[in-house]
C-alpha cells in the first residue's frame, strides 16, 4: 500500500496544472506568463483581520474540477456572480520546476492545490490553454458535487 506521501508525490508529479485567473488579466498573462505574487506585490485571498494569505508563489490545482470550483468561489467573491460573468478563467499550463502541496487545501477537492517553490514567472510558452468559467460549469458541478469530474474544455483566446 502507497504512504500518504507517495500519493502526494505523484499526484504532484503530473504534467500539467491548472491556475485560476480573472479573465481580464489572460492576454496580459499569455504575453508576459504568470507571475507570482512575490513580483506582482499581492495576493488574490484577503484575510479577514486584514492582510493577504500566501507566501508571493504561484498557485494551481492538479485537478481541473478543483480549479473551476476555485474560479466560481472567487467569481462570487470579486463579482457576487457565481459563473455567470465569464469574468475567471482557468490557465491549462505544463508543469515545469519544484512545486510542494499547499496547506490551505479543501478537504472536498479531488486533486491538490500546489505552488511553486521558486517564485519564478510561468513562462508564457508553457500555456496550453485558457477557459473562461461560465454557469454551465457550475451547473455540470451542482449536477453530481462529489463524484463528478468535469471535462476539459479548453479554448484558446
Amino acid at each position: 500500500m502507497k504512504s500518504y506521501k507517495q500519493f502526494l508525490t505523484e499526484e504532484t508529479n503530473q504534467e500539467f496544472l491548472y491556475h485560476v485567473t480573472k479573465t481580464s488579466n489572460v492576454k496580459k498573462i499569455q504575453k508576459e506568463g504568470i507571475k507570482p505574487g512575490i513580483i506582482v506585490g499581492k495576493s488574490n485571498f484577503v484575510k479577514a483581520s486584514g492582510g493577504r494569505y500566501g507566501d508571493g508563489s504561484v498557485y494551481a490545482h492538479t485537478d481541473f474540477t478543483d480549479a473551476v470550483t476555485n474560479a466560481l468561489k472567487m467569481d462570487w467573491q470579486h463579482h457576487s456572480e457565481m459563473g455567470n460573468s465569464g469574468k475567471m478563467s482557468v490557465i491549462k499550463f505544463k508543469k515545469i520546476g519544484d512545486w510542494s502541496t499547499d496547506p490551505s487545501e479543501d478537504i472536498n477537492n479531488k486533486g491538490l492545490w500546489v505552488k511553486q517553490k521558486s517564485h519564478s514567472v510561468i513562462n508564457p510558452n508553457n500555456i496550453v490553454s485558457v477557459v473562461p468559467i461560465t454557469s454551465q460549469h457550475a451547473r455540470e458541478i451542482a449536477s453530481n458535487p462529489l463524484s463528478h469530474k468535469l471535462k476539459e474544455n479548453h479554448e484558446n483566446f
